[in-house]
């Protein structure tokens, strides 16, 4: 980089005279636009943060998830969400593989499974019953947008009461997603936020 600038500085100060070849001046302009490129692709990089589980069964639960720069992240539009999940058992809901290693091994008939391949263990959340599912704040909702980056977004602005069907000792989390830019792999990186027990 060093090198680059002196080149530049040099060529600058003595463009008019022979010793600044075209050559010089063409790699300067190219190594230029390159550093640019870097910046402008490291500035569009982007990683997903799930928050934690606040509040209790009663009056209800709550939790946040945020979008931040990251060079070590993804493209990204800054489209995505999170969503609160349990652990499938504490729903009494049966799935195919109880110690899973993929989403598919979490599938149930009431509602969306995923697999913590991590520690083998399903978890999921309830079908939603209207237009918009009060466990999640999603892009994708009826209300979705993209998202601000730098900016903790709440699931909801009231405590949501958890599922009736919810055991005693329950645990859950935050799941959240962030898209990359359309036709860029991996489509989407997830964030597996800590379990909190529900009492």
């Amino acid at each position: 980089m060093r090198q680059f600038t002196i080149g530049v500085l040099w060529c600058a100060a003595f463009l008019a005279s022979a010793a600044c070849s075209k050559k010089e001046a063409e790699n300067a302009e190219n190594a230029s636009t390159n550093v640019e490129s870097a910046t402008a692709a490291a500035d569009d990089l982007y990683s997903i943060k799930a928050g934690t589980i606040t509040g209790n069964r009663n009056p209800g639960i709550n939790s946040s998830f945020k979008i931040k720069r990251d060079k070590a992240g993804i493209e990204s539009n800054l489209s995505g969400g999170a969503c609160i999940i349990f652990r499938a058992s504490d729903l009494g809901y049966e799935v195919k593989k109880p110690a899973c290693s993929s989403d598919g091994d979490c599938e149930n008939i009431k509602g969306p499974g995923y697999c913590d391949v991590s520690a083998h263990q399903c978890w999921a959340r309830p079908s939603a019953t209207g237009p918009k599912d009060p466990y999640c704040k999603r892009s994708i909702d009826p209300d979705g947008k993209l998202w601000n980056e730098g900016e903790l977004i709440h699931i909801s602005a009231q405590p949501i009461p958890v599922p009736p069907e919810l055991k005693p000792n329950a645990q859950a989390r935050t799941l959240a997603l962030l898209k990359t830019k359309p036709g860029m792999s991996p489509p989407l990186v997830f964030d597996w936020g800590d379990p909190k027990p529900i009492p």
